[in-house]
């Protein structure tokens, strides 16, 4: 029995593990990306990065491309660092600690790409196509498949069709499913910084007043900056001189890392909540920001869409297995079950999160400094958090398990 018609829509990360996935497994798989990629440059950093957990690089080598990301360019990540910028609250995860060799790994999303979009090309099961513009999507149950209309370009058929296109993804708009949105108030201000002390391969995150700021390891002595701030006042900020921009940045770290310099430019976007009311419909399914946007201060985001991606594979593998077509409603709701709830806990605990650490209430203050101390010094509850970080603790898809030994 030959394996079905796959289309995924999206060249970011998330689709082309997809894409990576289903080939693996026998699929036929049309990769739509609506750009053209840009060749991965070994320059400096100056691009969006990851905190890929070890779920996610366990993903990344059962597709066959952790090697190839390591050997290029990856930070590994021994210890995060978390405080509370008002109270004395501070808690340290150490691998150690947790008998691991690294916590995670600090890469930059377009070296993932590069890497996957190199192995696709090398399987015979992946059509990849660039610069293409979905226009319609419709779905025939009757016929047991789903055409995808292309602009300019012969329409698709396929058994199941992965929405794996982003935040604004067009196909979830043209399935006609809705999503609930929650407008942070807050931007994203990333930059690359350059550190006169080494940052000892560690992920530091303080909470301030304005929003979560985050310093993570890259090579050498730099660091990547994702600070989350009130988006009040936020191009005032962004205006100050460079100078001005890293004192203030200092302040923060009392010297931990040394003074801190502008290794390229500074970059903003805006912080949104959004989650899918369905994750699937008639032959169609959602995969990362597709179905979910999540706020970057614990950097799940992409770790929680390769699960999608990794849960999805899995579920329809398991079903064309025992002969069951790969866009049936039992399979597609069995894995919106699985995902959606795992999925909208977290989007909760990250808007506990930022609402905890959001406020100077003093009363509030008070407990989440005792929170702190609580979860630093009980190593039970330590031990579940850095699981939680790590992405080992769930119900997780087997791609994201390591490999058994031979």
């Amino acid at each position: 029995m030959n394996a079905g018609e796959i289309t995924v829509v999206g060249g970011g990360m998330i689709g082309l593990a997809t894409a990576g996935l289903f080939a693996r497994e026998g699929f036929q798989v049309a990769l739509l990306d609506s750009g053209n990629a840009e060749p991965w440059s070994r320059g400096p950093v100056e691009g969006r990065v990851s905190a890929i957990n070890p779920a996610s690089r366990n993903l990344l080598a059962h597709i066959g491309v952790w090697d190839n990301i390591k050997r290029e360019r990856v930070s590994p990540y021994t210890r995060m660092s978390v405080w509370d910028s008002n109270s004395a609250a501070h808690i340290t995860f150490d691998a150690a600690e947790e008998g691991v060799s690294t916590l995670g790994h600090i890469v930059e999303n377009d070296l993932i790409c590069h890497c996957l979009r190199e192995r696709l090309a090398q399987n015979y099961n992946v059509t990849l196509m660039s610069d293409t513009r979905v226009t319609g999507f419709n779905p025939d149950p009757g016929a047991g498949q789903a055409v995808v209309e292309i602009e300019g370009r012969n329409p698709l058929q396929s058994d199941l069709v992965v929405a794996a296109d982003g935040a604004h993804s067009s196909l979830r708009t043209l399935a006609g499913i809705e999503i609930s949105e929650q407008d942070f108030q807050q931007d994203a201000i990333t930059a690359t910084i350059l550190c006169s002390k080494h940052h000892q391969n560690t992920a530091w995150q303080v909470f301030t007043p304005s929003g979560p700021l985050a310093m993570l390891p890259l090579s050498d002595s730099r660091c990547s900056l994702v600070w989350s701030r009130d988006r009040t006042g936020v191009n005032e900020f962004l205006s100050m001189d460079e100078a001005a921009f890293c004192r203030h940045l200092e302040s923060h770290f009392a010297g931990q890392l040394g003074n801190l310099q502008l290794a390229g430019s500074r970059m903003r976007f805006p912080l949104y909540s959004r989650h899918a009311r369905r994750y699937v419909t008639d032959h169609l399914a959602l995969v990362g920001d597709a179905a979910h946007t999540i706020h970057p201060l614990a950097g799940l985001g992409a770790n929680l869409g390769m699960q999608d991606a990794a849960a999805l594979v899995e579920t329809v593998t398991a079903a064309h297995q025992r002969g069951k077509p790969a866009s049936g409603q039992v399979v597609l709701r069995r894995y919106e079950r699985w995902r959606r709830g795992e999925n909208s806990a977290t989007l909760r605990a990250m808007q506990g999160f930022k609402n905890v650490f959001g406020t100077e209430v003093n009363a509030i203050r008070q407990i989440r400094a005792a929170a702190f101390r609580a979860a630093d010094q009980v190593a039970p509850l330590k031990h579940v958090l850095a699981q939680l970080a790590m992405g080992t603790r769930g119900d997780l898809p087997t791609a994201c398990l390591p490999a058994m030994e031979d």
